[in-house]
């Protein structure tokens, strides 16, 4: 029967267009026959097949096809695939003084061990009654009466639909006036926007069935919503330019935030076609606002720095740890907190001491400390009480003769250092407010030792140029991470021997010494960041000809613009 019908179709097989559908049909008969691994590849032809547009369009389908064919052949004759490991860490090699690669001579850290990173406990144990409260977090549903039965696990915070669901368990958290909360929460380890794609072709797809779009919308292929957050359609919208969403694809409100929110922390730019109040009162003014901007035809820097507003407001609003915080303000309790950072800021330049200290200032992380560590004379008392003046975070300050070598400053300065985790900061690079925060998520979702940046934005002060450099969207695991903004634990920091090497490859050193133990080395997102190159007394020598040698795009004047950033020129 399956033969005569495919018969009749190529019978029926008329121009172009008719034979694309017979094309259509086979793939998706195809699809549910065939494995998981073989529907997948189905739908990633459906995908590519659906913005053929014209014949230069499938001609580069055909030539794609036709490589991938080729490659898979190839593998198969082997015996076995060749697959890419993302996870497996990559050992920088030590740079020397004259600049030549240094493997024998590397610090000895055989004996050190990092442990793979968990999942970070909470001390708050939420426990949910009614529906709607299950939804928020699927995994603790149960009763106040359950909750009492705990033993160790007792429950603090009870989150119910109704005040009659409420009475006899304090405190608690009522859905029915705080609507916010009933959005379901997310693991950022699922959902993260770990292997985001910044160099995409221009494809827009839609959250679920073309037929439901207004008229409007751009997309030309719908997503099956259902399935819109598993494999393979989250590698699908990896591709895409961005995501198109209306209402008519979702069971209600509260369905629809959660989706939007998963997406969001993925990294995928999602633009929602109609004017949804229900939204904009579940997931907040700002995030809904994001949510409804206009991405047709936006630049690659475009596209990113609104994928990492989108990714910042959903995964510090609605992760599972963001929601329990929620309940515990609501509650009129102090929220779990969260890792406290200790900056790490040496300065061997007086006259850098107060911007730098405004880089500190400006920082939007809650539980904040500055360890300032003056390497050398030339600082005033009254400088630096003038400078550390508009903090409103503790300040310890390290003295360090100026003989010290620089490694010795920074042990120093974590010696001095109480919290949980450390982050190196430079005195003359340029930072904005979500910094930290956006090491602090990175190191959490992709579970990670060390995190940075990457050196993506560089502004050459004496020739007065914006360099772009190695601009491929970071979130990915490298070693290539710049030194001003390495984030790391103290406990792992002590394991492998603290900071080592001889200036100013000590950031080098530290990279290469976490990869040695087996930890994971992450390179998030590099807005935010601007490298600064003045000729002032750099630790690091390096002419302005390395940075053109990996320049992506050259700008004239000072465009912190292209890491999401403003300002004044600053030097």
């Amino acid at each position: 029967r399956l033969v005569a019908r495919l018969l009749d179709e190529v019978r029926r097989v008329r121009s172009a267009a008719s034979a694309w559908s017979l094309l259509k049909w086979l793939l998706r008969g195809a699809r549910r026959r065939l494995s998981r691994r073989s529907r997948g590849m189905a739908e990633r032809l459906l995908f590519e097949i659906a913005f053929i547009r014209d014949f230069r369009s499938a001609a580069k389908f055909a030539g794609r096809l036709f490589r991938h064919v080729l490659v898979v052949a190839r593998s198969r004759s082997t015996g076995f695939f060749r697959r890419r490991s993302a996870n497996r860490p990559v050992e920088p090699q030590i740079p020397q003084a004259n600049g030549s690669p240094q493997e024998q001579q590397a610090p000895d850290t055989s004996t050190a061990c990092l442990m793979p990173r968990g999942r970070s406990a909470s001390a708050v144990r939420p426990i949910a009654c009614g529906p709607k409260a299950e939804a928020v977090f699927p995994d603790i549903a149960g009763s106040p009466d359950g909750a009492r039965r705990w033993g160790q696990r007792q429950a603090n915070i009870v989150l119910a639909d109704t005040p009659a669901e409420s009475d006899a368990f304090r405190p608690t958290v009522v859905l029915s006036d705080n609507p916010r909360l009933a959005v379901p929460v997310f693991d950022p380890r699922i959902h993260n926007p770990v292997g985001w794609r910044r160099k995409v072709q221009y494809r827009v797809a839609a959250l679920g069935h073309l037929d439901l779009l207004p008229e409007h919308a751009e997309a030309r292929y719908g997503l099956k919503r259902p399935n819109a957050l598993k494999r393979p359609n989250l590698d699908l919208i990896r591709r895409c330019h961005h995501i198109e969403d209306a209402r008519a694809f979702h069971d209600g409100p509260v369905e629809r935030a959660a989706t939007l929110a998963r997406l969001a922390a993925t990294g995928a730019p999602v633009r929602v076609l109609d004017d949804d109040p229900d939204l904009e009162r579940l997931l907040g003014t700002d995030f809904h606002q994001l949510l409804r901007t206009d991405l047709r035809h936006a630049d690659a820097t475009t596209r990113e720095l609104h994928s990492v507003r989108l990714r910042r407001a959903a995964l510090r609003g609605h992760s599972a740890q963001a929601r329990i915080g929620q309940l515990c303000r609501a509650a009129g309790q102090e929220p779990c907190p969260g890792p406290g950072v200790s900056i790490l800021l040496a300065t061997r330049r007086p006259g850098f001491l107060s911007r730098a200290v405004a880089n500190v200032a400006k920082q939007d992380y809650p539980r904040l400390e500055l360890v300032l560590a003056l390497h050398g004379g030339g600082f005033e008392d009254a400088d630096i009480a003038r400078a550390v003046a508009p903090l409103a975070i503790p300040v310890e300050i390290v003295r360090a003769d100026a003989e010290s070598a620089f490694p010795e400053v920074l042990n120093a300065a974590t010696a001095a250092a109480n919290g949980d985790l450390v982050t190196k900061m430079d005195d003359d690079d340029l930072y904005d407010a979500h910094h930290v925060w956006d090491l602090v998520l990175a190191r959490e979702y992709a579970a990670a030792h060390l995190v940075g940046k990457g050196m993506e934005v560089v502004y050459l002060a004496r020739r007065d140029q914006t360099v772009e450099c190695n601009r491929f969207g970071g979130e990915t695991s490298s070693p290539d991470l710049a030194g001003g903004t390495l984030l790391l634990s103290r406990d792992d920091l002590a394991e492998i021997g603290g900071w080592q090497g001889d200036a100013p490859y000590e950031d080098r050193t530290l990279i290469a010494n976490v990869a040695r133990a087996g930890g994971r080395t992450y390179q998030t997102h590099g807005n935010g960041y601007v490298l600064v190159r003045h000729g002032h007394k750099h630790s690091w020598i390096a002419a302005d000809e390395e940075f053109y040698a990996r320049a992506t795009a050259v700008h004239r004047g000072f465009r912190p613009s292209l890491a999401g950033m403003d300002g004044e020129r600053p030097f």
